[in-house]
Parts: structure tokens; sequence; C-alpha cells
């Protein structure tokens, strides 16, 4: 799992969550005060294609001399 966090727009607590997850629709919740974070449905193909063109600079910048 590639797990990031986020802080909580209610409480501040890290939210603990795997970027390829929330794009495929998985909500997360805080630990603390189990607000939910997610993707909204219409916005998850642009977050996908910026998500999969950071990977890919961050795999090309990796093999650098």
């Amino acid at each position: 799992m590639n797990e990031q966090t986020i802080n909580c727009p209610d409480c501040s607590t890290p939210i603990p969550f795997d970027p390829y997850a929330l794009v495929q629709g998985k909500q997360f919740v805080c630990p603390n005060c189990s607000a939910s974070i997610g993707i909204d449905q219409g916005s998850r193909e642009t977050v996908k294609n910026a998500l999969d063109q950071f990977e890919s600079m961050r795999s090309r910048l990796g093999k650098q001399p």
C-alpha cells in the first residue's frame, strides 16, 4: 500500500489513506472524530491522471544518475 496522510477537515488529526484506493472510490475515516474523506465521482478521473503523471515523473527522476 502507498499510504499517505491528510489532515482531517474537522479536527486536524492525520488520516492515513492510500491515494490509489481513494481514486477508486474508497472512503477513509478519521481515527479521532470519525469524519470521512473521499473523492467525488466526477473528480476521480482527473485525480487519477494527476497521480499517474506524478508517479511517472517520480520514476523518471529516480532513474537519473
